[in-house]
């Protein structure tokens, strides 16, 4: 962490994206697990009805990853994928990596070609931990490089792949809009001033009843030390936070929601939550 904070202060006058791509260059990435992340594992198994996801006219699945890192929630992202759409073979199928930084993305390519080689090489033998009933594996998964806050269709594909390493050649338009968007540490991540632009970012890209999956990371006490020292990023946040700048624009949380998991990896339990939440406004008055 205290790299990062280094990089961070010797940077502060640099764009954005060349301090993030030094972040990667130096392995100063303490957001990054390392592998697939358990807790979202767990939330797509449970999230694998197709009635769920509004599917019945649809011609396009798609995901979307801001921020993408490391990409293991990508490939974790396409196996939920080709397990909902198994029998839904009219359905295109993606997912879509987005970040700042190209080192990052360069680093993606190497873990995905990893994990879609072992992959077609064991698809009938699933772990406890991956989804169940995996499909044939047709889901593209997309690394894109570019800045969140911009026009989408300003994004650049820097590569496609499938297990088959198949590309796909399909480019985002503005009009593209996704099925799922997932946020892991990537909302924390920008400066507060920004959580506005970020909502109408995520309203803008997210179709009506879509879904947002939340880790809200990292949570301390209003007030408490640890709160306090915090200079981010990461930026410290809180359910109340997320209400204030989701809700005005038309989303509601899910059911349930939020709640702790057991799945949330030991270093950070007792300071995340999971939300899901759904766009249930058609058009967005900003």
């Amino acid at each position: 962490m205290s790299l990062m904070r280094n990089i961070f202060n010797n940077s502060a006058a640099s764009p954005a994206e060349e301090t993030w791509d030094n972040l990667w260059k130096e392995g100063a990435t303490p957001w990054d697990l390392g592998g697939p992340t358990s807790l979202l594992q767990n939330e797509l198994k449970l999230k694998l009805n197709q009635d769920q996801w509004h599917l019945e006219s649809s011609k396009s699945f798609r995901s979307l990853v801001p921020g993408c890192g490391s990409a293991y929630d990508l490939h974790t992202i396409a196996e939920f994928h080709d397990s909902l759409l198994k029998n839904k073979t009219n359905i295109q199928s993606t997912v879509v990596g987005l970040d700042i930084s190209i080192t990052s993305l360069q680093r993606s390519h190497q873990v995905l070609s990893q994990l879609l080689s072992s992959s077609s090489s064991s698809s009938n033998k699933n772990s406890d931990t991956n989804l169940e009933n995996i499909g044939d594996g047709s889901t593209a998964i997309q690394l894109y490089h570019g800045n969140f806050f911009t026009n989408s269709s300003e994004w650049t594909l820097q590569s496609s792949l499938t297990k088959d390493t198949v590309p796909d050649t399909t480019c985002i338009t503005h009009e593209n809009q996704f099925d799922f968007i997932f946020d892991y540490t990537f909302f924390c991540a920008i400066h507060p001033d920004l959580r506005s632009q970020w909502t109408q970012q995520m309203a803008q890209l997210l179709k009506p009843h879509g879904k947002l999956l939340t880790l809200i990371f990292p949570i301390f006490p209003k007030d408490s030390p640890e709160m306090l020292a915090m200079d981010g990023p990461p930026y410290p946040v809180s359910i109340e936070v997320y209400k204030k700048v989701l809700e005005p624009l038309g989303f509601v949380m899910m059911p349930g929601n939020p709640y702790e998991s057991e799945f949330t990896v030991s270093r950070r339990q007792g300071k995340e939550m999971v939300c899901w939440w759904t766009k249930v406004h058609e058009q967005i008055i900003i």
